[in-house]
């Protein structure tokens, strides 16, 4: 054929010469020898097997003597699924409240290979858990859980999320002003209430207590 078009990187598609004379007997035993104009874009076997390399287009030939045949191939991805993680490559992720987490997407073709392309379509399931920009940041609003995902040439990928409250802020309840003899407990527990940047508590977090250098051993 004219041209043959390849939608994945892999793919082959099988060529075949038809060698004759000039009074179109097919000719047997005759051996072609066959090239691609451009290897990045498509190599070929000894038999006529083109394999998609690359994006792009070359020229397949073969030759029989003095006898030349051209084709045209075209390697032109199409857009299989999409995988959507952080840019290091997790498919769940968690964010503190108000912290900002970059995400990306990678449009695959059939065979697994990244098809390149100019952006995604990015959509948040819940907006009050998080939000999302055009550019698929991602920052926590409140905690929960949602579902990231981004849409590439009519295909989708998904992205669990999870958003938890951080401590922005520590009040003491109880406990102030204590004194003990060296070696002797306090008479009383030290207590203090963590919360968030809008003065709501943030339940189970861990507190790390240290006494000020000088005052305490």
């Amino acid at each position: 054929p004219p041209v043959d078009t390849a939608g994945a990187i892999g793919d082959t598609i099988h060529f075949a010469a038809t060698i004759a004379d000039k009074n179109g007997s097919i000719l047997v035993g005759a051996q072609p020898t066959w090239t691609t104009g451009d290897t990045t874009v498509a190599s070929v076997g000894v038999e006529g097997a083109v394999v998609a390399r690359g994006p792009g287009s070359t020229t397949v030939t073969v030759v029989v003597g003095k006898l030349v045949a051209t084709s045209r191939i075209v390697v032109k991805q199409k857009v299989a699924g999409v995988v959507v993680s952080s840019t290091v490559g997790d498919t769940a992720v968690t964010v503190l409240e108000g912290a900002p987490l970059q995400l990306r997407a990678r449009a695959l073709d059939a065979r697994g290979h990244i098809v390149a392309q100019a952006g995604a379509a990015w959509h948040v399931d819940d907006s009050t858990v998080a939000a999302l920009d055009a550019t698929g940041v991602l920052t926590g609003r409140n905690a929960g859980r949602s579902v990231v995902s981004a849409r590439i040439d009519g295909r989708s990928g998904y992205l669990p999320i999870s958003v938890v409250m951080t401590a922005a802020k520590l009040d003491l309840v109880a406990g102030a002003g204590q004194r003990a003899l060296a070696g002797k407990a306090l008479p009383q527990p030290i207590v203090v209430r963590a919360t968030t940047r809008r003065g709501e508590p943030t339940p189970n977090k861990i507190v790390t207590f240290r006494s000020a250098e000088g005052t305490a051993k």
